[in-house]
């Protein structure tokens, strides 16, 4: 028999209590029994919203999850929620579709997404699945540069992520997919995967350096000239301070890139990072920096070869008005081309210097800048600009990327809570280190259904 139970009838015990032995109860203790029941009955009402509360994980929700209102930003995307954030404090602390495994304090929720891009390029623009101006070819005979039309779901996802939050070390593993794996649009990748028990985190996840909250919110997959979305294996201590600050520490997988004849890539010593990162009612500020030893091995010199490289990226997001978000990010570094999207893989981390008596850490700048308008409840736009520069070295060959410009608009509305229907022109050009350039735009339509909303 639970209390509640035991109040009301005692209640109903008072009101059919025999008139005779009221009566031989003074009124002001008839009415001092009475008020006493009723303050029993709500502090009971009180505490069993407590509990219930309790027992669907909908404790009140740290600070850090109300003040960053960029962690509620609607984005096609979605990328704030697989985000580790202090304390595996959750964006919604509702914590709304999380299913709870019987027998045990721990739940999961199922989660991602199935998009579909249609995309119309009107000359060549390179990759044809996302647009990414490095790979605009440049010089291309006038016949040869025709119109295309391209149709794939490589950006459908799917995610699982276990919680267990009560406990004094919350517990978070998260698991992501898509299909931009190497081996053809049908081939699985790997986004995420990592698990964080309070404040440490190891796996495969966002690098530290990267900022999810300050992403535009693109229909295309690739991310603006200048932005970073680089995931990578780390190990990831964050301290958590008073007033929104922390501060996080971490080591994570280095990966050398070096794009010279006869010379393989060594990595002697793993990424170094430190971050640091304020919010508040107003937006977010992060700023981090990257420390990394960048090696080659020369079998016709028969030595090791070897630069330090080093770069600092500001990123954040500002909230405008009452419905409209404006985020950014600046990168710059020598070394640093492996964290700006679209440059990574191109090699140009370090290259032979001007003597060619060893390796020079390539100077790297990247921005961007975006700003999302909701027109309506169902309806907002994102307009988007990035620039990426890489200074080459004299004996780099005059077909290296050297700098990029990327624009794009689109328009995205939401007509139910389960899907929405986009469309984005993106413009972008592509300029090499001999001043050959070629530019390329490109029409996507999206259409998309979520699994959960």
């Amino acid at each position: 028999m639970n209390c509640r139970l035991a109040i009301q009838i005692l209640t109903a015990l008072l009101l059919l209590w025999p008139p005779g032995a009221l009566q031989a109860q003074t009124a002001d203790e008839v009415k001092d029994l009475r008020k006493q029941i009723q303050e029993l009955e709500q502090a009971l009402a009180s505490l069993e919203q407590k509990v219930d509360a309790m027992e669907k994980g909908q404790a009140s929700p740290s600070p850090v999850a109300v003040t960053n209102p960029l962690g509620q930003r609607e984005t096609t995307r979605r990328d704030a929620e697989t985000v580790a954030r202090v304390d595996n404090v959750p964006i919604d602390p509702s914590r709304k579709g999380y299913i709870l495994i019987p027998g045990t304090a721990s739940s999961f929720r199922i989660g991602g997404y199935a998009k579909m891009d249609a995309i119309v390029d009107p000359r060549l623009a390179g990759n044809p699945d996302q647009f990414t101006t490095s790979s605009i070819p440049v010089n291309v005979p006038s016949g040869a540069n025709t119109s295309s039309f391209n149709l794939h779901g490589r950006q459908t996802r799917f995610n699982v992520d276990f919680r267990r939050p009560s406990g004094n070390v919350p517990v978070r593993m998260f698991v992501e997919a898509d299909f931009f794996g190497s081996n053809g649009p049908t081939a699985f990748r790997m986004r995420h995967a990592y698990g964080q028990a309070r404040n440490l985190l190891a796996g495969w996840t966002w690098s530290t350096l990267v900022d999810p909250d300050a992403f535009p919110d693109t229909l295309d997959n690739m991310s603006p000239n200048g932005a970073s979305k680089t995931r990578q294996p780390q190990v990831r201590y964050t301290v958590p301070m008073s007033g929104g600050h922390s501060l996080a520490l971490a080591v994570e997988k280095p990966n050398a890139e070096i794009d010279i004849p006869g010379v393989s890539n060594v990595n002697p010593f793993p990424d170094a990072i430190v971050r640091y990162r304020h919010e508040g009612q107003w937006g977010h500020l992060q700023l981090g920096g990257v420390f990394r030893q960048i090696g080659g091995a020369s079998q016709s010199l028969n030595a090791n070869l070897s630069v330090f490289g080093s770069g600092a990226m500001l990123t954040g997001g500002i909230k405008v008005l009452e419905r409209d978000f404006l985020v950014f990010d600046a990168s710059y570094g020598h070394g640093m081309a492996h964290y700006i999207d679209v440059v990574s893989g191109l090699g140009l981390d370090a290259a032979v210097n001007a003597t060619r008596t060893g390796l020079e850490a390539l100077p790297a700048f990247g921005s961007t800048g975006g700003y999302q308008h909701r027109w309506s409840r169902t309806l907002r736009s994102t307009a988007t600009y990035g620039f990426v520069r890489v200074t080459n070295t004299p004996p780099q060959d005059g077909g290296v990327f050297h700098q990029g410009h990327y624009a794009s608009g689109n328009i995205i509305w939401r007509p139910s809570r389960t899907g929405e229907v986009g469309f984005e022109y993106l413009f972008g050009e592509h300029v090499r280190k001999d001043g050959a350039s070629a530019r390329a735009s490109r029409l996507q339509f999206s259409l998309k259904y979520d699994l959960i909303y």
